[in-house]
Parts: C-alpha cells; structure tokens; sequence
C-alpha cells in the first residue's frame, strides 16, 4: 500500500491512526474529526520544506517510501524550482535540494554506524518489513473500531517494532520523552502494539516499541528509547479514553469540542510557586537590608 492511499484513509470506515488519536488528547475530538482526511476532504496536506531532511532520511534508512527527487539548487526561491518541487509532489513523490539529499545520506550512514555498535538493536532496519500497514479492529464500549498503522520497521524474528524519528532538539531520552508526553505522540507506542497484537493474537504488552531517535546536526547522534512500564501504561490510559470519546462521538453524529459551559481555571502550580519565590527572595533581601542599616 502507497503512503498516499493509508494517508487518505483506506477502511470502511473513517478509522482511528495515532496522529488522529494525538489531537484528542491535547485538543479536541472537534479538532481531530477537522484533520481526518474522509471527514474534511477538503484538508489540504502541509508541504513544509523543514519537514524535508527527516522524510528524505527516513526513506533512505527504510530504503522505502515514495521516492525521492534529488532537485539541483540552493533553495526554492526561484520560479523554476519551485515547479520541480510541485511537479514532484503531484506525482506523489518527495522533493528535496541537493544539500538536504547530501545531509541525510551522512545522517544514515551514522545511524547505521551507531546501530551497529548497539548489541541490543544493531540488526534494527536490517532484518524485517519496512512500512508495513496494519489494520485492525479494537474494541471500545461502543463497538469495535478501524485502526490503522504504518509501521516504520516489523522486525521477522520477535514482536518488535522500530520508529524512527529526526528530532532538532537532540537526541536525549530525557528531553524525547517529555516532548511524547507534552505533545499527545506517547499514544504511538502503545496504539501501534495494540493493532500489532490483534493481528498477531497476542497481549500488547509482549510487542517491543522502540524510538529510533536522531539529531539532524553533526555529528548526528542516535539514540535508541523504549517506553518503561508505568509510561506505557500511562500512554495506553490516554490511547483507551481517546478511542472511547472518539467512538462516543461517532455514535452520536456528533464531533465534540470542549464542553459548553463555563470554564474555571485554576493558576498553574508552577506559576504559584515561582511568584512565591520570588516574594520570599524579595523578603529576604529586604532583611538584609534592613540588618545592614541596624
């Protein structure tokens, strides 16, 4: 299956995927109903030149993906350039200037370099499917749902899947980590595993999620990182109340946003603590003051 076609959204049904599933959880079922491709036909897809060097490295290091067009210049700034990169792009496949196509070849071969000095993952990407679709039915109260997958790398001999990100910041676990959580993409691991496990008959615990974590500067670091036991399960809560509200939704005829009424909010604890010290360090130093004039 072509990314385009698991893109628009091949099932019966107008089904769930992660990034669907990341938008409830830090927006609304409103808003992810919005960026459904078979709910909004209308949504346009981004065509972000930054988001280049990750996909053009992504397909080398899968050694699959829509294909790449290497395009001879500096930049996109002319008439000319900018047409290759359409022409590209309506033929469904993935632009890029020569610099980032040059960029990304030195990311993998040090992603590959790293790997291989990895005795728990250096047989990552060698061994398995790339971009493998999966798609199931998971249950919810309200009847099963669609699900769909893509699956950066299946491996052949254990249940274990690899994803593979470029992340600016760096590739620090720590940093990673709290950027999945900040940002609802926590629910990837747990989400993929459950499909994964439907179709293979097992619990989804027993399938392997790790993040293939790649900074897109020299000397491109890579780190490999697995969610511990109390994330996954803390991510798998938010994957269940996600499907929950959006099948809710779906029964209804309905896309929920917040809840019409008013909102009273509380200030933020971070918030209340700093001001209180600052107010203590002001305190302070006004003691001082007042002992160095006694």
């Amino acid at each position: 299956m072509t990314p385009d076609v698991y893109h628009a959204d091949p099932c019966k049904r107008p089904s769930l995927s992660s990034s669907i599933i990341s938008t409830i959880i830090t927006d609304t079922v409103a808003d992810a109903a919005f960026k459904h491709p078979r709910l909004n036909p209308e949504l346009e897809p981004d065509d972000k030149t930054q988001y280049d060097l990750g996909s053009v490295a992504h397909e080398l290091l899968l050694g699959r993906g829509a294909g790449i067009v290497v395009i001879d210049a500096e930049d996109w700034r002319k008439a000319d350039t900018k047409a290759q990169r359409e022409e590209a792009i309506r033929a469904g496949k993935q632009p890029c200037l020569v610099a980032v196509h040059e960029q990304a070849t030195a990311m993998v071969a040090a992603a590959r370099k790293q790997l291989q000095d990895d005795p728990e993952n250096r047989d990552a990407f060698t061994n398995g499917v790339a971009e493998q679709v999966a798609i199931a039915k998971l249950p919810t109260s309200q009847g099963p749902l669609y699900c769909r997958t893509m699956i950066d790398w299946r491996m052949n001999d254990a249940p274990r899947i690899y994803d593979y990100k470029t992340f600016a910041p760096g590739a620090d676990p720590d940093g990673f980590v709290k950027y999945l959580f900040r940002e609802g993409r926590d629910v990837q691991d747990p989400f993929y595993s459950m499909v994964f496990a439907e179709l293979e008959g097992i619990d989804w615990q027993q399938v392997e999620f790790r993040y293939v974590v790649q900074c897109p500067k020299p000397p491109y670091i890579l780190a490999v990182i697995e969610l511990d036991e109390q994330a996954r399960a803390f991510a798998k809560e938010r994957v269940d109340w996600a499907m929950e509200r959006w099948a809710a939704d779906g029964k209804a005829g309905r896309w929920s946003g917040y809840l019409p009424r008013t909102h009273y909010v509380g200030a933020p604890p971070y918030e209340m603590t700093s001001w209180a010290a600052k107010r203590l360090a002001d305190e302070h130093a006004a003691a001082l003051d007042e002992r160095a004039a006694a």
